[in-house]
């Protein structure tokens, strides 16, 4: 941990609160608050709790009373995300006239563009929805793979012919940002066998922003590349977040590769302003995000709603 902190709070303060919210919100009498807090709360605080203090790099005595030690708190949290490459600043949507080199998008055949039709169209069914996405997200992951490194290999071939091919960097974990990112799961796993797997469990609004619910990332593998899968791209925040935390658990910026279906441009801009190392492949790119909702606009709407079938009616807009 950065940074260990005791919030500490006078003894007849503990009392009073919890015998305002147990009467008031638990309809219990003063004398059975009393009796519990005796016998059981401030036994266990002494035994338990208040101990830790040694542990703390500070103790803060009167919890949100103290402003001056919050704001000394905030300010140092504040700069730990500045030194690990959060910036403040809000970017503004850019137009790409040429693609970063590292933004790979799918060339547009005819197979491509129909598959992009079919998930853009709201009359889609749910089954052909889902055929056509992991129609895509194969392709996707297949050149994903591309940002992944190869070495030379010579083999003998059934004629005793000698052939100067490649082998296959098998340090590789996949990664979903739930819920939408799981459905990109199969898709990985058809390509690559018995892969390492992780998930990420991240909300975003925008009002509050992205907030962390829950990971698991195998342990020790730091040294793998990572493909992080996310089927829609909008203001980039989740990801930046996921990103946060991949680089927190040792992997390297320059080692993740995030496989998206769509993206939007403004999103891209903001991803690559603060991790510029990472590689992103996407099938379609769009200009358009809509700042009330958060929506791309053409979009695919809402991808993880289209694919469980979880959607509502006229609900086909929303970005995941």
């Amino acid at each position: 941990m950065d940074i260990k902190l005791f919030v500490d709070t006078a003894e007849d303060i503990c009392l009073a609160r919890r015998l305002r919210r147990d009467i008031s919100e638990r309809g219990r009498d003063v004398n059975s608050v009393l009796t519990q807090y005796e016998r059981f709360v401030k036994p266990a605080f002494e035994d338990f709790i208040s101990p830790t203090k040694q542990y703390a790099d500070i103790i803060i005595p009167r919890g949100a009373d103290n402003k001056v030690a919050i704001r000394l708190v905030a300010s140092h949290v504040r700069n730990q995300l500045i030194s690990r490459g959060w910036d403040p600043i809000q970017i503004k949507q850019t137009t790409f006239t040429v693609l970063p080199s590292n933004v790979y998008k799918l060339p547009e055949n005819t197979t491509v563009k129909y598959i992009e039709t079919m998930l853009r169209d709201q009359k889609t069914t749910r089954d052909d929805f889902i055929f056509n996405s992991d129609r895509l997200v194969r392709l996707l992951i297949e050149s994903a793979l591309n940002f992944t490194p190869f070495s030379q290999r010579e083999v003998t071939t059934p004629v005793t012919h000698q052939y100067k091919g490649l082998a296959f960097h098998n340090k590789i974990c996949g990664v979903s940002i739930m819920r939408a990112g799981d459905a990109m799961m199969k898709g990985f796993q058809s390509v690559l066998k018995d892969p390492v797997m992780g998930t990420m469990l991240i909300h975003s609004d925008a009002k509050s922003g992205p907030r962390l619910f829950f990971y698991r990332l195998p342990s020790d593998i730091s040294d793998y590349y990572v493909m992080l899968m996310d089927p829609t791209l909008g203001s980039g925040n989740t990801l930046i977040m996921a990103i946060r935390i991949l680089l927190d658990h040792g992997f390297l910026e320059e080692n993740i590769v995030f496989v998206t279906i769509v993206a939007c441009e403004v999103g891209l801009s903001n991803v690559l302003f603060r991790h510029p190392k990472i590689n992103i492949v996407t099938a379609m790119i769009d200009k358009e995000l809509d700042d009330n909702s958060g929506r791309i606009l053409p979009g695919i709407g809402h991808f993880g709603n289209r694919y469980f079938g979880t959607e509502e009616e006229n609900d086909f807009n929303e970005n995941d």
